[in-house]
């Protein structure tokens, strides 16, 4: 299944009405067509739900069927829809006897542990102290990787929604090596580039390891706001390496 990388935004609450729409399996309130406040689409995450019977999709409810869905496909599923700022609902349906499939358990089992294995120990990460409301045209954050011998292929990112929603509308990643003190160089990935919005997340995946880095840069290019009044909150901005399940 393709990643989206066009823009989506996280509106702030309320969310906007309309009628719900699915798109790469996620579900987003108000019309996908309709022109936000930077010109592009714009649509509140709403839920994406998946399921472990998958495929098909409509095997809710167990029937005995065959069980394909393997920890790799799962790691992707959420990768896709985390990754773009949706909540990954997941159906773990019961058997006939009311127990869940010891299958269906080894999958999850191995999923879990690829999520702690990756997200509870950052390469780098913002400090509760250190973040930061300013307006897109001055914002400008900088991580210390603490060893530059440690790898990294994904950066997260998540801005504070409670006061104005999404603001970020456009971002670069820049990485500072080691042995190029001084020297910026744009990290690779679509959403790494300025093709992307933050909102309530962003994955970008690099598509390999990054090592040797000393420093890592989020820069903010572009606002929701034409004006650039809307202070921009920078909740969580970390650095990981992917230890997804064995296949």
């Amino acid at each position: 299944m393709a990643r989206r990388t066009d823009p989506l935004r996280s509106a702030p609450p309320p969310p906007p009405s309309g009628s719900g729409s699915r798109i790469n399996g996620c579900y987003w309130q108000g019309n996908p067509g309709a022109q936000g406040p930077s010109g592009g689409d714009a649509f509140a995450v709403a839920e994406s739900d998946f399921t472990l019977l998958y495929p098909p999709h409509t095997r809710w409810f167990w029937d005995g069927g065959p069980i394909t869905l393997r920890a790799p496909d799962l790691w992707q599923q959420y990768l896709l829809k985390t990754g773009q700022g949706a909540a990954l609902i997941l159906n773990v349906p019961p058997d006939h006897t009311g127990q869940v499939n010891s299958t269906l358990v080894a999958l999850m089992q191995d999923f879990g542990r690829a999520l702690n294995d990756t997200y509870l120990s950052p390469v780098a990460a913002l400090q509760q102290g250190d973040v930061v409301s300013q307006t897109c045209a001055a914002l400008s954050l900088t991580l210390t990787l603490p060893n530059p011998q440690l790898p990294f292929d994904q950066v997260v990112l998540t801005e504070t929604l409670s006061a104005h929603g999404q603001v970020v509308a456009g971002f670069t990643l820049e990485v500072q090596y080691a042995a190029q003190p001084g020297v910026w160089v744009p990290l690779p990935g679509n959403r790494a580039k300025g093709g992307s919005t933050v909102g309530a997340r962003v994955t970008a995946e690099l598509g390999a390891p990054v090592s040797g880095a000393s420093h890592l840069r989020f820069n903010c290019t572009a606002s929701v706001d034409p004006g650039d009044a809307t202070p921009v909150t920078i909740h969580t901005f970390s650095a990981f390496l992917s230890k997804p399940p064995p296949g």
